[in-house]
This record gives structure tokens, sequence and C-alpha cells, in this order.
């Protein structure tokens, strides 16, 4: 049991990572913009604010699941019931903030 609490531990640590790039990205993104265009505007500024919260939180729950995987020993539920936040937390606050930009 404690070998596929590992494993999807591994995934969530995955997401995260490809959730890290993509914000390094927007992060590069942003500030080439702002050089060409010359940002000071407000929609320029809430945007860094929302980046750096995201930044920030999600930085914060990725630094949770990777002790929760390099714990040696774990107790099953409270493990469980961690995972349980982090997805609901992590992951599908992640989705959600997704689709609503793109969509």
């Amino acid at each position: 049991m404690i070998e596929r609490l590992k494993k999807l531990t591994l995934t969530f640590l995955l997401y995260f990572f490809f959730l890290g790039v993509f914000g390094l990205w927007t992060w590069i993104k942003y500030t080439r913009d702002v050089s060409q265009n010359g940002g000071g505007e407000m929609a320029d500024t809430i945007f860094l604010l929302g980046l750096i919260v995201a930044t920030v939180y999600y930085g914060l729950i990725t630094i949770w699941t990777f002790r929760l995987y390099r714990q040696r020993k774990s107790n099953k539920s409270g493990t469980t019931i961690q995972l349980t936040a982090i997805f609901f937390l992590g992951i599908c606050s992640s989705l959600y903030g997704l689709y609503k930009i793109y969509n």
C-alpha cells in the first residue's frame, strides 16, 4: 500500500513540476511583454500580483508534496488525507484556474 501512495505522490510531483514549467514560461513571457510594451498599466499590475500569489501558493503545495514523498514511514490514513487535500487544493484548483483562463 505504501508503494501505491509513493507512486501517487510522485505523479502529483510531476504534475506540479509541469505546472512550474508553465509558470516559468508565463513569467518569461510577461517580462518580455512588459519590456516591449512599457507595462505600467493596471492590468499588468493585477496580472503580476496574481502570478506572484499563484507562484507562492503552488510552490508551498509542491514543497508539501515533496516532503510527503520523502517520508520513510507514513501513517496510511494521515497520508491519504494529505494526498486528498493536495489533490483538491493543488491539482483541482490549478485545473479550474487554467480552464477559466483559457475558456
